[in-house]
């Protein structure tokens, strides 16, 4: 079996998508074998996932997302963001707004333009009036927790070097009671301007989520609700609507390279 594929970082985060709507198998349970052996980087292509096309009709499109391992993702923000480039670009170039059935779950995403589009992440849990305080190298830092359908712990510490922020979130890892938790570290550039920094995890499997987490924690600091976010190399904007209590995260999915994997449904 053939499948013809496109890689795409979102917001570094990097993505396999295949369009299945010609060519989909009479049993999709194989998609998950797929997802394990086009994912490996060893001896596949090389991703954090993949996001499969199955239909596309009505202005909608079911998409089916896999992690590496060939389990489904069960919020997957990132590849309904990759999802709505192919899309805009390949299927339905008129529709400005962008439906979506992602492993069940519905999403409607809005093109600002050919390369930029909106999604809302969700609706973030957090204690506005208690950060929370972790001790490191005999000094407490203040955060916040944010959940974003999963936990983002937010820390804003001052001229710390990269270097140290690495050592701080892998012992974040070790501890007993945050290692579920996504650290996440923010400096501020301007009251609308920050720089997120955050490490690859088995938390950190969705940056619009991770970014957007940032972005109510820099809220309840003082920062604008409305924030331009650099992550590394690339950019989103977000956007908390406080009274609807809704966080929107606009970025622009990047095509890396396009290519074709051969399945072998017998190995």
């Amino acid at each position: 079996m053939e499948i013809n594929f496109f890689k795409l970082h979102i917001l570094r985060n990097d993505l396999i998508l295949a369009d299945l709507r010609k060519d989909r198998p009479d049993d999709i349970s194989v998609l998950s074998d797929i997802a394990v052996k086009i994912c490996d980087r060893h001896t596949g292509v090389g991703a954090n996932g993949i996001v499969f096309i199955a239909k596309y009709k009505n202005s909608c499109a079911e998409l089916l997302t896999f992690a590496p391992d060939g389990s489904y993702h069960d919020y997957s923000v990132d590849s309904s963001i990759a999802a709505s480039r192919y899309i805009f670009d390949s299927i339905s170039t008129d529709n400005i707004i962008i439906n979506l059935i992602n492993n069940s779950r519905e999403y409607s995403l809005t093109a600002i333009d050919s390369k930029n589009f909106r999604i809302m992440t969700g609706k973030p849990e957090f204690a506005p009036e208690n950060s929370e305080n972790l001790i490191f190298k005999n000094y407490s830092y203040s955060y916040n927790r944010v959940n974003i359908e999963k936990t983002g712990i937010v820390f804003f510490p001052e001229n710390k070097p990269k270097d140290f922020l690495k050592s701080m979130h892998d012992e974040i890892l070790k501890s007993d009671t945050l290692s579920f938790c996504q650290p996440l570290f923010v400096k501020p550039v301007s009251p609308d301007i920050i720089q997120v920094y955050a490490w690859k995890n088995k938390m950190n499997t969705d940056n619009c989520l991770t970014v957007s987490a940032a972005a109510v924690a820099s809220t309840l600091n003082g920062y604008d609700n409305s924030i331009l976010i650099n992550f590394y190399n690339a950019k989103a904007f977000a956007e908390w609507d406080q009274i609807k209590n809704e966080v929107f995260v606009t970025t622009e999915p990047e095509y890396l390279f396009t290519g074709q994997y051969y399945y072998d449904e017998n190995l």
